[in-house]
């Protein structure tokens, strides 16, 4: 069974990471997003599996774009995985943390990445090396 995860992240390698990390533990497809806007738009239209969300995007910030995903019926039952580099002291990036399925701090530790992807996945977590 093939998966489709949506990586929200303006770094344009953030994808390509993703799906390296993935590739030996099972069949991802990572569809890549490098705004909140185009990140709704193709999480309606392609219907993800799980969605990597980072928090420093252009125009809104990810718990803007994460509350915008929870406020959809469709996308509400999708796990989110909240990535950042920003301070989770923040008070806006820590209710972005709070409000996610699970969390991943950069630079990403990519067992860690795995684990987290597979287990919000339902998916054995055995084979994460």
């Amino acid at each position: 069974m093939s998966f489709q995860i949506l990586v929200v992240d303006d770094d344009v390698f953030m994808a390509k990471i993703v799906a390296l990390c993935l590739a030996p533990v099972g069949n991802f497809m990572v569809i890549p997003a490098f705004d909140g806007w185009s990140a709704l738009q193709l999480a309606e239209t392609v219907a993800p599996d799980l969605i990597v969300l980072d928090y420093d995007l252009p125009h809104q910030d990810g718990l803007e774009v994460l509350r915008a995903m929870r406020s959809q019926p469709a996308l509400q039952p999708l796990p989110i995985i909240a990535v950042t580099g920003a301070l989770a002291d923040l008070p806006r990036c820590a209710q972005f943390v709070a409000e996610s399925d699970a969390f991943l701090s950069k630079p990403l530790d990519f067992r860690l990445l795995r684990r987290t992807v597979l287990h919000s996945l339902r998916l054995p977590t055995a084979v994460t090396a």
